[in-house]
């Protein structure tokens, strides 16, 4: 599977006007005598008409005291603006000077074929690059960035009141890919190019995988990409995982109940966060 689908997940509705499905996305709860903790893999972008929201996701989110994004909604505010400023060369450098005339031409077909202008990205940095051509070629093809599961859980926990924290911050986020190698960028961008072609037969895997709560093909998808870049796959990946697992094993110190929802691909698969809770010695169950 292809690694630029796992980054532009990276990267790049209310319930009540969704209808509700018995089947849904995996959910999980950790709990103790008096904590609980809802863990919902997400997909950051979706097609508008996705019909993901469940009875048992809905209960589990009113029964929460708060809900924990990668995010906090002040600090996707901010990313947009600390991503492009990670993403811009330095003064006086240029992609095609960085990345070579050959592979600035591949760069230049595609970006027109998206209909772009010439020169769109002569100051980006070959990841900001890679990145904006897949999310570009996404939403060419109907999936939303502003209709992702964590916008949605975001707008619902406003309003009904639940407050929403970050496990992350932008600036942090932007540092995953700004402390990029210059290796990593150009492997990074070589393999969006050579996969953009299939991306649109990609997601809708993804997307139903997803809604039905096939955590193995969710893995295969998600996670099974980036064994062709283990560096990549520890940084975007497994050592967020272990952060977060230690910041929630604090948390169930605290007594309550709130959701957490990050990325699916976090949620599935070998070190995923559910994995490294149950390391822990925490009964973490599966309940959607």
């Amino acid at each position: 599977m292809n690694l630029f689908r796992r980054l532009a997940l990276v990267f790049m509705v209310i319930f009540a006007a969704l209808p509700v499905r018995a089947d849904g996305p995996a959910m999980w709860k950790m709990a103790d005598e008096d904590t609980t903790i809802y863990l919902f893999g997400t997909l950051h972008l979706m097609k508008k008409d996705t019909n993901w929201v469940t009875p048992a996701l809905t209960d589990a989110l009113a029964a929460s005291k708060g809900l924990m994004l990668e995010l906090a909604p002040d600090q996707i505010a901010a990313a947009g603006p600390l991503m492009a400023a990670a993403g811009r060369l330095p003064e006086g450098e240029t992609l095609r000077a960085t990345i070579g005339d050959g592979l600035y031409s591949d760069v230049m077909r595609v970006s027109r074929a998206l209909g772009l202008p010439d020169g769109a990205f002569d100051q980006a940095r070959p990841w900001f690059t890679s990145m904006s051509l897949s999310v570009v070629t996404l939403v060419r093809v109907g999936y939303d960035p502003n209709a992702g599961a964590d916008k949605a859980l975001s707008e619902e926990a406003a309003r009904r009141g639940i407050p929403v924290a970050g496990l992350e911050t932008a600036a942090f986020q932007s540092s995953l890919f700004g402390d990029l190698t210059p290796e990593e960028e150009r492997t990074l961008l070589l393999v969006t190019l050579r996969d953009l072609n299939d991306a649109e037969a990609y997601f809708a895997r993804l997307e139903k995988a997803w809604v039905t709560g096939d955590t193995a093909t969710l893995d295969e998808v998600l996670n099974e990409s980036m064994e062709e870049s283990p560096e990549l796959a520890d940084r975007l990946l497994h050592d967020r995982n272990r952060t977060w697992a230690g910041a929630l094993a604090t948390r169930m110190e605290r007594p309550g109940t709130i959701m957490v929802a990050v990325g699916a691909g976090h949620l599935v698969g070998n070190e995923s966060l559910v994995e490294l809770l149950q390391q822990k010695g925490f009964m973490v169950q599966r309940v959607q």
